[in-house]
C-alpha cells in the first residue's frame, strides 16, 4: 500500500469519537494509517478547536489531510481547509457515531478498508456551506460540509451528548424520541436573500434542515435531493406538527420517502434566510452553534473544498456539476 515520499499526509485523530471508543484503538489506527507513506503526521485533537486549527496549520504544507473521527471531526477539519485554501484534500476515516459525510462519499466504515481507499482515491472538488446567524448584537459564521438544524434537530444535537455511549448507533434515535417529549414548534419567515427576500414560507415550524448532503442525525435520509456538486442547497421544511405526528413522520424521514407529504416543504436553492419569532436552537454537522437565535442565513460555497472519494463516487458526485 505504501508509496513512499509521492503523496505526503497529515492525519487529524480524535481520540474522544465515538464516546471514545477511537481513541481505545488509537495504535491500531496510527499503524494503519502510517502505512499510506513514509511522509505521515499524526495529529491528535485535546481541545474544542484542535481539529480546525490542525487542518489550518496544514492547508498547503500536505497533499492530504485525513479526519479520523465522526461528523464533528470532519467539521472541524474542513472548516480549517476552507479558512486557507489550497490544493490539499480533505479525506475521511470514519470512525463516529453517525457518519454521515463519510457515507456521502461513500467511504467504507471499517479502518482498513478505508485507509485503502485513501491509497487509491481521486480528487473531487465538492460544494460547502456557510451559515451566518446573529448573537445578542454581533453576527457569528461557521463552514458546513454536511448539513444544518434549524429547531427540533438543532434541539436534539444539543442532547445528543448524553445518549452517543449507547451501542450499534441507537444514541441517535433515542436523542430523537426524548427530544420530541419537550419540543415545541416555532414561528418563522423563510425568505430568499437572493430573489430580492421572496417569501418561502411563513408560519409555524418544527424543524428546517438545509443541507449539502443527503444525511443528517445519524443516518436519517433529510434531505434525500441533495448533491455536493449540484451548487445548490437543499431546505427541508417541516410544519408545525405535533408529537404524535411527528412520530409517525420518523420512519419516512428515516427512508428519504417524506418529500411530498402535507406537513412537509422541499426547495433546492443558493441560498435561505431565516427569521423566527423565538430565539431557537442550530447545528453545523452536528456540532452546536448557538442555543438561541432569530436571524439566521445559509449560503452555498460552490466548489469550494476538494475530497478523496472513492474512485467509483467519481461519476455519481460530477453529474450534477453545473460548469
Amino acid at each position: 500500500m505504501k508509496n513512499p515520499g509521492s503523496v505526503s499526509y497529515c492525519a487529524i485523530l480524535n481520540p474522544a469519537s465515538h464516546s471514545g471508543r477511537t481513541g481505545k484503538r488509537r495504535t491500531e489506527i496510527i499503524e494503519a494509517i502510517k502505512s499510506l507513506s513514509d511522509a505521515v503526521t499524526i495529529s491528535v485533537t485535546e481541545a474544542p478547536g484542535d481539529a480546525r486549527r490542525f487542518a489550518f496549520e496544514a492547508a498547503g504544507r500536505y497533499d492530504v489531510v485525513i479526519a479520523i473521527g465522526g461528523d464533528g471531526t470532519v467539521n472541524g477539519v474542513a472548516a480549517g481547509l476552507l479558512e486557507k485554501p489550497s490544493k490539499t484534500a480533505l479525506a475521511v476515516v470514519p470512525a463516529g457515531t453517525g457518519n454521515d459525510f463519510a457515507r456521502m462519499i461513500g467511504m467504507p466504515d471499517t479502518l482498513i478498508d478505508a485507509v485503502e481507499v485513501i491509497s487509491s482515491a481521486v480528487r473531487v472538488i465538492i460544494d460547502a456551506g456557510q451559515i451566518s446567524w446573529n448573537d445578542g448584537d454581533t453576527r457569528e459564521s461557521a463552514s458546513f460540509v454536511n448539513a444544518v438544524g434549524i429547531g427540533f434537530d438543532g434541539y436534539a444535537a444539543s442532547l445528543a451528548p448524553r445518549y452517543k455511549h449507547l451501542p450499534l448507533g441507537s444514541g441517535y434515535l433515542v436523542t430523537v424520541l426524548n427530544a420530541l417529549f419537550s419540543w415545541d414548534p416555532f414561528q418563522a419567515i423563510i425568505t430568499d436573500p437572493v430573489a430580492d427576500g421572496k417569501i418561502f414560507y411563513d408560519g409555524d415550524v418544527f424543524m428546517l434542515t438545509v443541507s449539502n448532503a443527503r444525511d443528517s442525525g445519524g443516518g436519517f435520509r433529510i434531505n434525500p435531493r441533495a448533491s455536493l456538486t449540484d451548487n445548490l442547497l437543499d431546505a427541508c421544511l417541516v410544519k408545525g406538527v405535533g408529537m404524535n405526528r411527528a412520530i409517525q413522520l420518523l420512519p419516512r424521514a428515516a427512508r428519504g420517502s417524506h418529500l411530498g407529504l402535507d406537513e412537509v416543504e422541499y426547495w433546492q436553492l443558493p441560498a435561505v434566510r431565516i427569521k423566527t419569532g423565538t430565539p431557537v436552537p442550530v447545528h453545523a454537522d452536528g456540532e452546536i452553534l448557538t442555543l438561541g437565535t432569530t436571524d439566521i442565513t445559509v449560503e452555498i460555497r460552490v466548489a469550494a473544498l476538494t475530497v478523496l472519494v472513492p474512485g467509483k463516487m467519481r461519476s455519481e458526485l460530477l453529474s450534477e456539476r453545473i460548469v
